[in-house]
């Protein structure tokens, strides 16, 4: 009985001493090399701008699965949704390289209202990750969003805004960067039909 107690004492100290020493190649020093948000100074809010045009499929309802976050049921929430242009454009006389995704593009957009969802488009999305997205000086790209809101919702308007991470010197890491103030361009207000 003593014998089994004295070795796996022996290879914790032999495990706990090798960790220490760093024996089995890990650094324990390593930092992330780029910082996971790419705060936005006042020449990127002049340079890049994000315009939302008025709606193009006007109030329909839809059914949302919701799971509450107390007790972790699904439930049904009636919603209604719009169809909105957002145009991004480049107001510079550069190419921009920025960060999205290669299949869910919708994933850097978000709203200034927690009530307010986008809606993920009936697009087959079979292998997704970040991607570089180039845009040309003086140019427009336009993305259709579905946007989705209570049928008894609290405002009247809303705000889209797109996680920026510009992409220089091609050599940085690509991801998509966390969502925080300062690294959202917010578009104009949009107004609900309520």
């Amino acid at each position: 009985m003593k014998k089994p107690k004295l070795l796996i004492t022996i290879l914790t100290f032999i495990f706990l001493h090798c960790h220490a020493a760093n024996l089995f190649g890990q650094d324990q020093t390593s930092k992330l090399t780029h910082p996971f948000s790419y705060p936005l100074i006042q020449l990127d809010k002049n340079s890049y701008t994000l315009t939302v045009g008025q709606p193009i499929k006007i109030k329909q309802d839809t059914v949302l699965y919701k799971m509450t976050p107390n007790n972790y049921k699904i439930k049904q929430e009636k919603q209604f949704y719009i169809t909105v242009p957002v145009t991004f454009t480049n107001n510079t006389d550069d190419t921009l390289e920025y960060v999205g995704m290669s299949c869910s593009w919708w994933d850097i957009y978000t709203t200034n209202n927690a009530e307010i969802n986008i809606l993920q488009p009936k697009d087959n999305c079979y292998k997704n990750g970040p991607t570089v997205i180039k845009l040309a000086p003086k140019i427009s790209s336009v993305v259709y969003l579905s946007i989705a809101y209570p049928v008894h919702v609290n405002t009247s308007s809303v705000r889209i805004g797109m996680i920026f991470k510009k992409h220089t010197n091609g050599k940085n890491d690509i991801y998509i960067p966390a969502v925080q103030k300062s690294n959202v361009i917010w578009s104009n207000e949009v107004f609900l039909p309520i």
